[in-house]
């Protein structure tokens, strides 16, 4: 398969993202005729962290898009685990 091909270039791409962000189940499909990128956390998001700005789905049109999305999300849950304790 060559590395030109979209569809293999899309699939290095996940599995790139998937290496990255193990904390997180990523997709890539199609919706409408248009291809979606998406990213759903594989840990427990509490009402806190989504109040916090931690999202449940994250969506985006491409890789492109959904690895600095995945980055600002994996931040923001990472911030909040660390300046929260459980009593």
């Amino acid at each position: 398969m060559s590395r030109d091909n979209p569809t293999t270039r899309a699939h290095l791409q996940l599995h790139a993202l998937r290496r990255v962000y193990p904390g997180w189940d990523i997709m890539r499909g199609r919706e409408n005729g248009a291809e979606v990128w998406g990213a759903i956390p594989r840990f427990t998001i509490t009402k806190p962290m989504e109040a916090a700005g931690v999202k449940l789905v994250i969506r985006a049109p491409d890789c492109h898009s959904l690895a600095p999305a995945l980055s600002q999300q994996q931040h923001l849950a990472h911030m909040f685990r660390a300046t929260t304790r459980t009593t």
